[in-house]
């Protein structure tokens, strides 16, 4: 099966997600035998609360797992739609997450690009941070 086949296998934004936090949870595991139960962060970079009650909704909690949910500050765009939405994000999201939101086992980035946050929280941390597209694309290969 090649990569595209993987990608149409793919049946919902709810399989993506599922196996990203599978993917964070082995991560996690591999990178402390220590720890028995993991909470991730999961994080709208957007401020529009309604995509995170969906998350809330959707997203199937791994065993031993807890999930918290971020939504983007007011001053976040209400939806990304490109690099300069994504760069607006960022910087609103980006100060807030680094002053209250670091104590969590792992972060999933919830925009379906290759957004900048991802990259600036991986300068401040070195537990595991993912956006969905780059999940997905892990996940096909």
């Amino acid at each position: 099966m090649d990569f595209s086949d993987k990608i149409k296998n793919l049946k919902s934004f709810k399989d993506v997600y599922s196996n990203t936090l599978q993917l964070m949870v082995r991560l996690v595991i591999r990178r402390s035998k220590m720890v028995t139960t993991s909470t991730f962060l999961i994080i709208n970079p957007n401020s529009s609360k309604s995509v995170t009650d969906n998350l809330e909704e959707i997203l199937p909690v791994p065993p031993n797992t807890t999930l918290k949910f971020y939504t983007g500050p007011p001053n976040a765009p209400p939806e990304i739609d490109g690099p300069e939405t994504s760069k607006q994000s960022t910087e609103a999201c980006f100060p807030d997450l680094r002053d209250h939101y670091m104590d969590h086992d792992g972060f999933l980035v919830c925009c379906y690009s290759d957004h900048p946050l991802i990259y600036k929280l991986r300068e401040i941390t070195k537990k595991p941070v993912l956006g969905i597209f780059q999940a997905s694309v892990t996940y096909a290969v």
